[in-house]
């Protein structure tokens, strides 16, 4: 290769290597080897360009079709030919520290990406996996201890007691890291200045990237010895390992003292069946969406789900903690408390177009004039199953939420065989002269300051099928629909929804096919 290739190919693999460090990964890093902490700079100073060019070029451009210790052996040593080939010319700075000991490490696992085709595809493709075989690090999901964690000014400042719960902690996932061929390593107790608002916030915005890039995610699961242990172990109850337990592509359980709690043979317990149906029994999780999770707008609801039993010491991380699982941006303002899941809600609101959203009971939030939006994820339930029609064409505003429903006028009283609860009653329909009730009665749970006679009442049907041009919708016979309790004076003009603890389903009775007006109301 001509001194003019070699530096074009440096060029590529410089912008390769920093578009890695400065996107993709976390800001700070443990490199295992001396158990300090390395900041972005510091790796993209250590990548040595030059003598990686040497090490590629021949990698990228000779087909290999020998068997895997061949072929390893092959990888090995044209590194030592590009290293050579550097000590012939004095006046070429040889690699040295950080960069040399990466590369040496990273040697025995580039041999697949050698196996490939690699007279097909995209070269810079390559390149590129190349990089990040070199620059792949582990990332760890714990459970913290209540004291003992180190921090990143321990680790900056070498004020480490190694009899600590939390650097022992430490030292076992990087042990580890290094198994898994790993000698850069992620633990957000200690890669983390949190005395930096500016470095906080872009680890919590990053945060799902962070694990969905790792090479692998180190899981310490302190209360488990087995698998029967999981359905009381905490880490599923916490809000930030949902997506630490979502976001890895390759996984690996460990319990209390560090034995596997997965098959041995296999290295990701993504594949572990037999694990994987546990968690699912667990989290309630399906099985493919531990797997295969994709973040996004979409299955807004079955995620509010999945984060519905799950705490936070903070409560503004409850929202924080979904900001990667949805893909949204949201800025992180600690001190707004409940504010912050508004605006998670908000932002949700604004960019789906699942209906499903408002399936929702309990407390709503407190801080717009809105009753559509519930207080934290707890207001969602499984209890029900939501079929997929319905008005997608809400607009949330300064005014409220704007929501196509379908109004059926009924009455509300007490519930005689449970006193404290209420039922409402569909008032009588008719049809060619024949008078039938839609559904049954619906019994429900809500304040008792908010019910009385003095009012009209209805239910907004949420998931009405739209027909036509979309100015009338239908109920069809013998099937399930979610609902709202509408309330007004009988002065009003505007319905208000009630809050009520659990979620409205009705189940249509009649033969008939109930067809009405869409009624547009603010909520």
């Amino acid at each position: 290769m001509t001194d003019g290739k070699v530096h074009e190919l440096e060029a590529e693999i410089t912008e390769i290597v920093d578009n890695f460090v400065f996107n993709k990964i976390p800001s700070r890093l443990i490199y295992i080897p001396e158990m300090k902490i390395i900041s972005r700079a510091d790796l993209s100073r250590a990548f040595d360009p030059h003598a990686f060019a040497l090490f590629a070029d021949t990698v990228l451009s000779t087909p290999v079709s020998e068997p895997r210790m061949a072929v390893s052996e092959w990888v090995e040593t044209t590194w030592k030919s590009a290293i050579s080939r550097m000590k012939q010319n004095p006046d070429e700075q040889q690699p040295q520290g950080i960069f040399q000991v990466l590369m040496k490490a990273a040697l025995p696992t580039l041999d697949f990406i050698a196996r490939s085709n690699l007279n097909n595809g995209d070269r810079r493709s390559r390149l590129k996996d190349l990089v990040q075989s070199v620059l792949k690090y582990a990332i760890l999901s714990h459970r913290w201890l209540r004291d003992g964690e180190p921090t990143f000014q321990d680790m900056a400042q070498g004020e480490i007691l190694s009899s600590q719960g939390g650097f022992l902690k430490l030292q076992k996932f990087c042990e580890k890291a290094e198994a898994y061929g790993c000698l850069l390593a992620w633990s957000d107790t200690c890669c983390i200045d949190k005395t930096s608002s500016t470095e906080l916030d872009e680890a919590i915005r990053s945060m799902f990237r962070w694990y969905r890039n790792s090479h692998v995610c180190i899981v310490h699961l302190a209360q488990s010895s087995k698998i029967g242990d999981l359905q009381k172990e905490e880490w599923f109850e916490r809000g930030w390992t949902l997506q630490e337990l979502l976001a890895p592509r390759f996984l690996k359980f460990y319990g209390q003292n560090w034995t596997p709690l997965g098959a041995d043979a296999l290295s990701n317990d993504k594949e572990d069946e037999k694990l994987l149906r546990a968690i699912c029994t667990v989290t309630h999780i399906p099985i493919d969406d531990l797997q295969n999770f994709v973040p996004g707008m979409t299955m807004v609801r079955e995620k509010m789900i999945w984060a519905s039993k799950r705490r936070t010491t903070r409560a503004e991380d409850i929202a924080y903690s979904l900001i990667g699982i949805f893909d949204v941006n949201l800025s992180v303002a600690y001190g707004e408390g409940n504010w912050a899941f508004h605006r998670l809600m908000e932002v949700i609101i604004h960019s789906s177009d699942e209906w499903g959203i408002f399936a929702w009971a309990g407390p709503p939030s407190t801080h717009s004039r809105t009753r559509a939006i519930p207080r934290s994820p707890r207001g969602y339930s499984s209890d029900t199953t939501l079929a997929t029609h319905g008005d997608a064409s809400f607009t949330l505003s300064k005014h409220g939420l704007q929501l196509k429903l379908m109004i059926l006028l009924g009455t509300v009283r007490q519930d005689a065989d449970c006193p404290g609860n209420f039922v409402f009653v569909a008032g009588t329909l008719f049809l060619r002269r024949e008078a039938f009730a839609p559904f049954a009665p619906i019994k429900f749970q809500a304040p008792s300051d908010q019910i009385s006679n003095d009012r009209a009442w209805a239910v907004g049907v949420v998931n009405c099928v739209p027909i036509g041009d979309g100015t009338k919708c239908e109920l069809r016979p013998d099937c399930d629909y979610v609902c709202l309790l509408l309330s007004r004076g009988h002065s009003e003009v505007e319905w208000r929804k009630v809050i009520t603890n659990n979620v409205l389903v009705i189940h249509t009775l009649s033969k008939h096919v109930v067809r009405e007006n869409f009624t547009s109301v603010w909520l």
